[in-house]
Order: C-alpha cells, then structure tokens, then sequence
C-alpha cells in the first residue's frame, strides 16, 4: 500500500558484541578513537607539507633550468 522502502534502517556497522559495555570493549573502541582522531589532525598538515616540498621543487627546478 505504501511506496516508502521496505529496509528503511541500515544495520549497524560494526556490529555490537555481546560484552559492548565491558570495561576493556570501552577502552578498546576509545583507544580506536583516539588513534582515528591522531590521524585526522596529521593527515592536513602532511598534505600541507607536501604541497610545500612540491612548490619548492617547482621554483628550484625553473630557478636551475
């Protein structure tokens, strides 16, 4: 009778363990976090120094030929 979708709802990605609450799962997904968060903060600043390294060989390239 109705057009909306049948599977509304995605399942959950990972899927959650049994012992989700424990104390050690926790600290698990938060250490995760962590090194996720890590990642994030030095992805900008190394494409940053790339783009850098990558102007500075353009200019001493066209400086030396």
């Amino acid at each position: 009778v109705c057009a909306a979708p049948k599977r509304r709802f995605r399942p959950y990605e990972p899927p959650v363990a049994k012992n989700a609450n424990a104390t050690d799962a926790r600290k698990a997904r938060k250490e995760q976090l962590k090194k996720d968060e890590t990642v994030g903060k030095a992805l900008p600043i190394g494409i940053a120094v790339g783009i850098v390294a990558l102007a500075a060989l353009f200019f001493y390239l066209n400086s030396v030929y």
